[in-house]
């Protein structure tokens, strides 16, 4: 366990057993290899920042109820777990990993234009919090397969209802693409309060091909059998929708 403050430079490299430290500054200066058979656990004791690159393939484990912030470009690790508190992740670009599983009692958050690439799976189990801001660089995770459970709130979305059915899908950010499949579903999506204004569209998340999750406008009446309705109400003279798609039966419970 490392509690200290250190300023040694060169990086430190983790081979085998379990690396703790209490606060960001723990590691000097320099890339952190944390390479296959070790562990680099986050039990910071106060909200702190790593500001150092992690490379090699070892595991990352966040515990505590702290927030732990990353903020290392470029940085590379194998399995990712959030078991406790906040790991938040605010650097340029991409963060690469095997997997990221956050627990009931962790929260995983990203900051907008910072992006995960996942070579394995996504997986939110049931309390756990995803917290996605959203930015210019879509999709904000890339995962070869996601489980989703959990509560994710999205912040910063900003994208107007368009005046028509075909431009719906020009206000959707893309939260996760998966080359494999996704299973399950958030059982909240909060996108910062918004709402739609009109009852022929949702302002949701949604799941698309199996395969991407998306946040945006969709019309109410493809929202699914418990939230599908026909409804299409236009208050003023001067309000208009052009629905330029096909219709098709639904069916609702």
């Amino acid at each position: 366990t490392l509690t200290g403050i250190n300023d040694y430079g060169g990086g430190s490299t983790l081979n085998a057993g379990t690396v703790m430290i209490t606060q960001g500054q723990a590691l000097g200066s320099g890339t952190v290899a944390n390479n296959t058979g070790s562990v680099l656990q986050l039990n910071f004791s106060g909200n702190s920042t790593l500001a150092n690159i992690l490379g090699g393939t070892g595991s990352l484990v966040k515990t505590g109820g702290e927030v732990a912030t990353l903020t290392g470009a470029g940085s590379t690790q194998g399995a990712v777990a959030v078991n406790q508190g906040t790991l938040s992740f605010t650097q340029t670009g991409t963060f690469n990993a095997a997997s990221l599983t956050t627990e009931g009692t962790g929260t995983t958050s990203l900051a907008a234009n910072s992006t995960l690439n996942l070579t394995g799976a996504l997986t939110q189990k049931a309390d756990a919090i995803l917290n996605v801001a959203v930015g210019t660089s879509q999709p904000a995770i890339n995962a070869g397969s996601a489980v989703l459970d959990g509560v994710l709130n999205i912040t910063g979305f900003s994208a107007g209802a368009p005046s028509s059915a075909s431009g719906l899908t020009s206000t959707e950010f893309t939260v996760l693409h998966t080359s494999g499949v996704i299973s399950g579903d958030f059982s909240q999506v909060d996108l910062g309060g918004s709402a739609s204004s009109v009852d022929y569209l949702t302002l949701a998340g949604r799941i698309v091909n199996n395969q991407d999750y998306n946040v945006g406008f969709g019309l109410t009446w493809l929202a699914g059998p418990t939230a599908s309705n026909g409804a299409f109400t236009l208050v003023a003279p001067a309000d208009f929708f052009n629905v330029d798609v096909i219709l098709a039966d639904q069916t609702v419970t």
